[in-house]
C-alpha cells in the first residue's frame, strides 16, 4: 500500500513538474515590459490578389495610415467603459483569463468540434493575439494564449494592458488605435468622444471590415444598419454592467451621428469585392491576423468578367439616366464551385451622389418576381395528397389547383382572386401591368406558363397552397438568410421580403448545379507570412498562386463548407426547364430578351413596387449572373422593370463572359419522366381530350400526372334534351355521349365564355330527392279489368307526380293513368283500366311507371320510378245463339260470335281517380284534366292490395293483405336504363307465399344468351320484402351495356325473372399521389386538404 501511494505521489509530482516546465517555456516567449508595446505594434502587410495574381489591395504599414499613441488618461472614460463592457466585463478582476469565458470556449469546442464559436477571449488574450499572430485555431493554441495572458497579467499593470490594447486595436478604414479612430470618424481627439461616439467605436474591433460606419451605419431606407444596431448592443451592455443608466443609453441612441467625410489614403481595384473578401477572411481568422499578419490572399475574382460587368453597368445606366436609374450591382458565380467571379457593388464606389460606398450586392432589397421559382419549388416538394377531391355535383375530380404536390403540368386559374391575407384583407394581387381597371387575366394556365411568363395571381395561389414556411425553408436551404421575419404574408412570393443580390444569385447557382449548393466564396486560398497554406478554397487548384503552396501547408488548414444537397435534382431540373423555355415566356417577354444565341440559358426577372428595384438573374451550367438596377436611397425609377433595366446588363455579361467556351446543355438527371398530358388539365389525356390539346411534359420520379379520370375533358353520357349529365332516371331514348369539359363551378363561366364545351346548368336543388317506386302489379301474371296499382310517391315542392303507362317493354311515349298529384302516398296510387288498352292500342303488353314533373318544364320528367312490364289478358268472347226455329221450314241460322268488353268493377273502398285520356307516344301535360271514370257498375269485389315492402313504409303504416301469386320479383334500384359504376347496391323485392330462394346475375349486352349469365352472389334463401338484395361490383367490368337479372324461385321449381338494363361506366382511378381510396364509394367520402 505504501509503495502504491508513493507511486501516485511521484506521478502527480511529475505531471506538475511537466506543467510548470511547459508554462515556463511558453512564458519565456514574452517580451520585456518595455518591449510589449513595440511587439504589439509589429506589422506585416497583407496582400490581396485576383485569381491571375494581379494585386487588388495592400493592407500596408499603419504608418501609411493613421496612428497616434495616447496615454490612458487621454482617452474618454466612456470609451474605456464601453470597451470593457463589450470585450471583457471582468477585466479588472481576473488574472488574464476569464474562467467562465474559457469554460465557454471548451464547451463549444467539444459540442461543435469548432473553435470559431462564441469566444472567451479577454482583453489580455486579444493583446496576446496582437503580439503573437497565428492563424492556428486549435485547443492547444487556446491554452497557449491563456498561459501568455496569465503571464502578461502577472507582469504588467491592468492599466498598461488596457492602454496598449486601445492604442493597437484595428477600428477599420486604416484607423489603428482609438486616437486615430476618433480622428478618422469624428475629427476629434479620443478624450473628447461623447457616449454615443464611444459606444459606436467600441463595437467596431470585433469585425472592422463588416462594421464599417461609412457603408453600414444606416440602411438605404433610413432604418438602423448593422453598425447602428451594434452601437445599441454596446449601450445595453454598459447599462447591464452598471457604467451608465438606461436614460443615458436612450439619449445616446437618439443622438445624431455625424461622420467625418472619408478621404481614402489608399487606392484599391474593385473596392467592393476587396471589402467583401477582407471581411470573409477577417471573420474566420480574426481582425488581428487579417490586418497585421502579412497574409497573401488569393481571391476568385476573374478580372476579365469583372471588367465586363463594370462596362455593361456604366453603359446601361447612361441609357437609363433620363428615367431616374442611377445605380446597379452585378454578381457572377461559378455554380459547380461557388467561386465569386465578379462583384460590382455600385456604379461608382467614390460617388456620394449615389451612395456609391454602399455595396448593393450585399444590401437586402425586395426581389419582386425573382423569388417566384422558389415558391413553385416549394409546391413541387409537397407530399402527395391523402385523397382526391370529388365533385358531388359532376361526379368528376377537379384537376385545377389540386391538393398535394404540383408539377409543371398542373393547371391554375389566373383570374382575379381575393385572398384572406394581409393587414387589411382581402389581399387582391394583380398581374404585372394590371390594376383595378385592367387586371390582365389569362384564365387557364399551367405552372410552366405561369412561372415562365411571371404571372402574379398564380404565384400567390401557389404560395397559399404550399405555405409560407415551406417557401422560407426552401430559401434557407439554397442559401438565402434574410427571410426570417415571422409576419410575412402571401405577397412574399411577389418580393414582399428582402434578399441580397449575392445570396439570390447563389440560390440560382444552386438550381444551375442541379440542386447542390456550393456556398459562394471570394477566397481561393490564403497563405501566411511564411508562405504556408492556411486556407484552401474550392478554387485553389485553379489558381496558380495557391497550387504552389500546397506542398508545405500549415498544421491546420481552413477549408470551406462542403457542398450540400439543398434541393431534389429532379425538382431543380423542372424549374430549369421552365426558366429556359422560350415558349413559356411568350408573350410576356419579347423573343430573345432572356436568351443567348449560342446556348440554352435559364432566366427570371423581377420588379419591386413602384419600380424601386429591377432584377434579372439567370444561369447556364457554367455561369450564374445576377443584376440589380435601382437607387440606393429607394427613389423610384420611371417605369423601369427588370426586363427593361437589368436584363440588358445580364444578357451582355453572360454572352461576353462565356465567349470562347463550348456550349453545354442542361443535363437531365436520372428519374425524369416524359409523359403526355392534356394541356387543359395537366392530367393524363382522357378519351375526350382533343389531340391538339395534348403535349409532352416533364415529371419527377413518383410524381406523375393525375390519371385520365381527373382530366377536365370527359366523355360522358348526357340527357340530350337538357344537356345535363344523365342519371338513372333519364329515359334511354334521350341518352347521348358527348365530349365536354367539367370545370369547378366557380370557373364554369370562364370556360363557357372561352368556347369550351360544358354541361348545361345543373337543375335546381330540392328539399329532398323524389321517392318513386311501384310495388304492384309485378308483371308475374296477366292483368284484366280495373287493376289497382300500389307504390310509393313522395315528391318535394314544386314537383308533381303522375302514374303513367306506355306501349310495349320500351315505350316511346307515356299516357296518363292517374294524376297529377302532390300527395304523399305509400299504398294505393290509383286504378288502371286495362280493358281499354287492347281496344285503344291493339296490343297486350305495356309498361307502368311513376314520373315526377316540374311545372316549369312539363315536357320531361325530373325523376321516374322502376318500370313494370305487364301483359293484359285478352277478353273472352261471348257466344249468342239464334232463337229456336219454328216447325215451319226456314233458312239455316248462322251462329255469329260477338266480342263483348266488360268493364272491371270499381272497388268500393276507393274511388277511381282517372283513366288515360291521351295516347302514349307524345309527352302529356301533368296538369291535363282527367277523363271521367268508366260508368259500368261493378260486378265483382275488387282485388285486395298486395303487402307494401317495409323498406318503403311511411310513418303511418298502410294495411296489408296477402298477394296473389306464388312469388314476387322486383328490382327497384338500379332502374332500367340507368348509369352505374363501382359498387352498386341492388334494391328490390324477392318474396311470396311460394318463395324458395333468389339469385342475382348479370351478363354483358341487352339480350344475353342463356349461358352468359354470371352470379352477382350465391343464391339467397331469405326473402326480401323491400330492401337490399345484394351488392354488384362493376369496377372490374369494361364500360358498356349490361343486363342485371333477379330470379326468384318457387318451392315447385318454377321461377319469376325481373331484368333491368344498365350502362356501366369506368370507375375513376386514383392518381399516384393519392392513397386510401380503393373504390368509387370511398372517393365520395369527405376529405381534408393538406
Amino acid at each position: 500500500m505504501l509503495v502504491a501511494a508513493l507511486g501516485v505521489v511521484a506521478v502527480v509530482i511529475l505531471l506538475v513538474g511537466l506543467a510548470l516546465v511547459g508554462y515556463a517555456s511558453v512564458a519565456r516567449t514574452l517580451p520585456l515590459p518595455d518591449e510589449l508595446q513595440a511587439r504589439a505594434s509589429h506589422f506585416a502587410s497583407t496582400l490581396i490578389y485576383d485569381r491571375e495574381g494581379g494585386l487588388l489591395n495592400e493592407v500596408a504599414d499603419p504608418d501609411f495610415g493613421r496612428r497616434t499613441t495616447v496615454a490612458l488618461d487621454q482617452i474618454s472614460p466612456y470609451l474605456k467603459d464601453a470597451a470593457i463592457s463589450t470585450e471583457d466585463p471582468n477585466f479588472y478582476r481576473h488574472g488574464g483569463v476569464d474562467p467562465i469565458g474559457l469554460a465557454r470556449v471548451v464547451y463549444y469546442a467539444i459540442r461543435d468540434r469548432d473553435l470559431s464559436g462564441p469566444g472567451g477571449s479577454t482583453i489580455t488574450q486579444q493583446l496576446v493575439k496582437l503580439t503573437f499572430l497565428s492563424a492556428e485555431r486549435t485547443l492547444s493554441r487556446k491554452l497557449k494564449e491563456a498561459i501568455l495572458a496569465t503571464e502578461i497579467s502577472r507582469r504588467y499593470p491592468k492599466d498598461t494592458i488596457l492602454q496598449i490594447y486601445l492604442n493597437e486595436i484595428n477600428y477599420g478604414n486604416l484607423a489603428y488605435g482609438v486616437e486615430a479612430a476618433a480622428e478618422t470618424y469624428f475629427d476629434k481627439r479620443a478624450a473628447d468622444l461623447t457616449l454615443a461616439e464611444a459606444a459606436l467605436l467600441a463595437g467596431l474591433p470585433q469585425a472592422p471590415a463588416y462594421y464599417d460606419p461609412y457603408t453600414r451605419l444606416w440602411e438605404a431606407d433610413g432604418s438602423p444598419g448593422v453598425v447602428k444596431r451594434r452601437q445599441g448592443e454596446v449601450l445595453r451592455l454598459m447599462v447591464e454592467h452598471g457604467y451608465i443608466t438606461p436614460a443615458q443609453a436612450d439619449a445616446a441612441w437618439q443622438e445624431p451621428i455625424h461622420l467625418k467625410p472619408l478621404r481614402q489614403t489608399y487606392t484599391s481595384k474593385n473596392p467592393h469585392f476587396v471589402q467583401y473578401a477582407r471581411g470573409e477572411v477577417e471573420r474566420v481568422v480574426g481582425p488581428e491576423l487579417m490586418a497585421k499578419g502579412g497574409l497573401r490572399i488569393y481571391t476568385t475574382l476573374d478580372p476579365r468578367i469583372q471588367a465586363i460587368a463594370e462596362e455593361e453597368v456604366a453603359q446601361q445606366l447612361a441609357d437609363l439616366a433620363s428615367q431616374g436609374a442611377t445605380n446597379s450591382a452585378v454578381v457572377a458565380v461559378r455554380p459547380q464551385t461557388g467561386e465569386l467571379l465578379a462583384l460590382v457593388g455600385s456604379a461608382d464606389f467614390y460617388s456620394e451622389a449615389i451612395s456609391g460606398q454602399i455595396d448593393m450586392a450585399l444590401s437586402p432589397r425586395q426581389p419582386g418576381s425573382a423569388i417566384k421559382p422558389f415558391t413553385y419549388l416549394a409546391a413541387f416538394e409537397m407530399p402527395a395528397a391523402e385523397k382526391p377531391v370529388f365533385s358531388e355535383k359532376t361526379g368528376f375530380f377537379a384537376a385545377i389547383e389540386p391538393p398535394g404536390y404540383w408539377t409543371p403540368a398542373t393547371v391554375l386559374m389566373d383570374l382575379r382572386t381575393e385572398f384572406p391575407d394581409g393587414a387589411n384583407p382581402p389581399y387582391v394581387p394583380y398581374n404585372y401591368g394590371g390594376s383595378d381597371l385592367d387586371v390582365k387575366e389569362h384564365g387557364l394556365v399551367t405552372v410552366r406558363k405561369a412561372l415562365g411568363s411571371s404571372y402574379n395571381i398564380p404565384a400567390v395561389k401557389t404560395l397559399e397552397h404550399a405555405g409560407i414556411e415551406r417557401l422560407k425553408d426552401v430559401a434557407r436551404r439554397v442559401g438565402i438568410t434574410t427571410l426570417t421575419r415571422p409576419d410575412y404574408g402571401l405577397s412574399l412570393t411577389l418580393g414582399g421580403g428582402e434578399v441580397t443580390l449575392l445570396e439570390l444569385t447563389g440560390a440560382y447557382a444552386t438550381l444551375a448545379n442541379t440542386g447542390t449548393r456550393v456556398p459562394t466564396s471570394p477566397i481561393a486560398c490564403v497563405l501566411d507570412d511564411d508562405g504556408r497554406l492556411i486556407w484552401r478554397g474550392t478554387a485553389a487548384a485553379a489558381v496558380q498562386g495557391c497550387s504552389g503552396a500546397g506542398a508545405a501547408p500549415a498544421a491546420v488548414v481552413i477549408t470551406p463548407q462542403p457542398p450540400q444537397a439543398a434541393v431534389n435534382p429532379q425538382h431543380a431540373y423542372l424549374i430549369t426547364s421552365i426558366l429556359s423555355d422560350p415558349e413559356a415566356r411568350q408573350p410576356t417577354f419579347s423573343a430573345g430578351l432572356l436568351s443567348l444565341s449560342d446556348r440554352p440559358v435559364a432566366a427570371k426577372t423581377g420588379t419591386s413596387n413602384d419600380y424601386r428595384d429591377a432584377w434579372t438573374l439567370g444561369y447556364t451550367p457554367d455561369l450564374a449572373v445576377g443584376v440589380w438596377v435601382g437607387n440606393a436611397d429607394y427613389t423610384p425609377m420611371q417605369a423601369i422593370a427588370g426586363a427593361r433595366g437589368a436584363a440588358p446588363i445580364w444578357q451582355d455579361v453572360m454572352a461576353r463572359s462565356l465567349e470562347g467556351q463550348s456550349p453545354r446543355p442542361f443535363v437531365e438527371p436520372g428519374g425524369i419522366q416524359h409523359i403526355r398530358v392534356c394541356a387543359d388539365s395537366g392530367a393524363s389525356p382522357s378519351a375526350a381530350c382533343p389531340p391538339d390539346r395534348q403535349r409532352e411534359e416533364l415529371f419527377a420520379a413518383g410524381q406523375g400526372p393525375l390519371p385520365a379520370g381527373f382530366d377536365l375533358w370527359q366523355r360522358v353520357v348526357v340527357d340530350r334534351v337538357t344537356g345535363q349529365l344523365a342519371t338513372e332516371f333519364t329515359p334511354a331514348d334521350r341518352l347521348e355521349t358527348r365530349d365536354v369539359t367539367i370545370p369547378p363551378a366557380k370557373y364554369r363561366a370562364w370556360f363557357e365564355t372561352h368556347g369550351y364545351p360544358v354541361l348545361a346548368v345543373e337543375p335546381p336543388s330540392y328539399a329532398f330527392q323524389p321517392e318513386l317506386m311501384l310495388y304492384s302489379p309485378t308483371g308475374s301474371e296477366p292483368l284484366s279489368g280495373l287493376t289497382p296499382v300500389f307504390g310509393r310517391a313522395h315528391v318535394p315542392a314544386p314537383l308533381l307526380w303522375r302514374l303513367e303507362y306506355g306501349v310495349g317493354p320500351h315505350p316511346i311515349g307515356w299516357g296518363l293513368v292517374t294524376g297529377p298529384s302532390t300527395d304523399d302516398v305509400n299504398g294505393l296510387l290509383g286504378h288502371w283500366n286495362t280493358g281499354e288498352m287492347i281496344e285503344r292500342h291493339g296490343v297486350d303488353d305495356y309498361s307502368l311507371r311513376l314520373a315526377a314533373y316540374d311545372p316549369a318544364n312539363i315536357d320531361y320528367p325530373m325523376a321516374v320510378s322502376n318500370a313494370v312490364y305487364v301483359r293484359v289478358a285478352l277478353p273472352t268472347p261471348t257466344l249468342t245463339a239464334s232463337p229456336t226455329p219454328s216447325p215451319t221450314a226456314s233458312p239455316t241460322s248462322t251462329i255469329t260470335p260477338t266480342l263483348t268488353l266488360t268493364a272491371s268493377p270499381t272497388p268500393e273502398t276507393a274511388t277511381p281517380t282517372v283513366t288515360p285520356a291521351e295516347t302514349p307516344g307524345a309527352p302529356v301535360s301533368p296538369t291535363a284534366p282527367p277523363t271521367a271514370p268508366p260508368t259500368a257498375p261493378p260486378t265483382a269485389p275488387p282485388p285486395t292490395a298486395p303487402p307494401i315492402p317495409t323498406a318503403f313504409l311511411s310513418p303511418t303504416p298502410v294495411p296489408t293483405a296477402s298477394v296473389p301469386g306464388a312469388v314476387r320479383a322486383v328490382i327497384a334500384s338500379p332502374l332500367d336504363g340507368s348509369l352505374v359504376s363501382g359498387l352498386v347496391e341492388v334494391q328490390g323485392v324477392a318474396d311470396g307465399p311460394g318463395f324458395a330462394n333468389y339469385q342475382l346475375s348479370y351478363a354483358a349486352g341487352d339480350a344475353p344468351q342463356a349461358d352468359a349469365w354470371q352470379p352477382v352472389a350465391p343464391p339467397q334463401t331469405a326473402p326480401v320484402s323491400g330492401g337490399p338484395l345484394g351488392v354488384w361490383q362493376t369496377g372490374a367490368l369494361s364500360p358498356g351495356v349490361y343486363s342485371l337479372r333477379l330470379r326468384v324461385f318457387e318451392v315447385s321449381g318454377a321461377f319469376l325473372d325481373a331484368p333491368v338494363r344498365v350502362t356501366v361506366q369506368a370507375t375513376p382511378q386514383v392518381a399516384s399521389q393519392y392513397s386510401g381510396a380503393s373504390d368509387f364509394r370511398s372517393l365520395h367520402e369527405p376529405v381534408t386538404s393538406g
